[in-house]
């Protein structure tokens, strides 16, 4: 419940001109428009209070389990990153200051999951049930009647995009730029938020149109990559417009959307092969 804490800065007033927020949530029934001014340093205070709960917290569990069990237990804390620094403003401050007080405790040590695995061999294997995040546990929120129309047009681009790192396993220059624009088109088209945004209903029509545009210029780069011809000069000032328009992951490697060895699964992203 820290989010919550009546200090901290409230997430949905926002100034009417500059979009600022400058309240804090100040308790459970507090109207809207009567939320108090933000206190940031009252606010901090309240971080450090509750880094210092959360850590007590883990070391008494810990503590606890090595009492009952005589062994050494294994905390597996996961987190929405959604969460830090938005919803939650002062997030990123209470996650620092816990890793920090962690890092610096007699009784816990810090790691993390592939160290865990290296280290200490699974007794037993687990089969853990398909389940998401979302409402119910299930997948209904990104494929249920009003998004079942956009996963054929995923499903094909993945395929498309396979095919193209296969026509060009080692592409350089130009053609290579134009490869890693159109594997970040994939990625924006990919994005979870078009469907999530559909089915809440917060912002339909901005997410269907976003989908289908960055649709559109996944089919259009792809339809270039797919020809061995130089780049006409129209067709260089498109990319140029849509690079500038579309510029995360400014390390994507068009190659790591290799179709896997092995039978490949339908409809995934080959993210994970590794190239030579």
């Amino acid at each position: 419940g820290y989010p919550g804490d009546f200090y901290y800065r409230e997430f949905h007033r926002k100034d009417g001109i500059s979009g600022m927020q400058y309240w804090r949530i100040g308790g459970s029934e507090v109207d809207l428009g009567d939320k108090p001014l933000y206190e940031p340093q009252r606010a901090q205070d309240r971080v450090g209070e509750h880094v210092g709960h959360y850590v007590h917290l883990v070391e008494e569990l810990i503590t606890g389990y090595y009492t009952a069990s005589d062994r050494y237990g294994v905390i597996s804390s996961a987190y929405d990153t959604e969460l830090f620094g938005h919803w939650w403003f002062e997030g990123v401050d209470w996650l620092k200051g816990v890793l920090r007080g962690l890092a610096q405790s007699e009784v816990v040590e810090l790691t993390t999951a592939s160290r865990i695995i290296d280290e200490h061999c699974p007794e037993q294997v687990m089969a853990l049930p398909e389940s998401s995040w979302g409402a119910g546990g299930s997948h209904f929120t990104w494929m249920n009647v009003d998004t079942q129309w956009m996963w054929p047009p995923i499903h094909a681009a993945e395929k498309r995009m396979e095919a193209l790192v296969a026509q060009h396993p080692k592409a350089d220059g130009e053609r290579k730029d134009l490869l890693n624009q159109t594997a970040r088109e994939l990625l924006l088209l990919q994005s979870s938020d078009w469907p999530f945004l559909v089915t809440t209903g917060q912002a339909k029509e901005y997410a269907s149109e976003r989908f289908t545009t960055h649709l559109e210029r996944f089919e259009q780069l792809a339809a270039i990559a797919e020809r061995d011809d130089d780049l006409t000069d129209s067709e260089r000032d498109y990319l140029a417009k849509v690079v500038e328009r579309d510029n995360p992951f400014p390390n994507i490697d068009y190659r790591h959307f290799a179709e896997r060895q092995g039978e490949p699964t339908p409809g995934s992203t080959r993210a994970s092969n590794s190239m030579p």
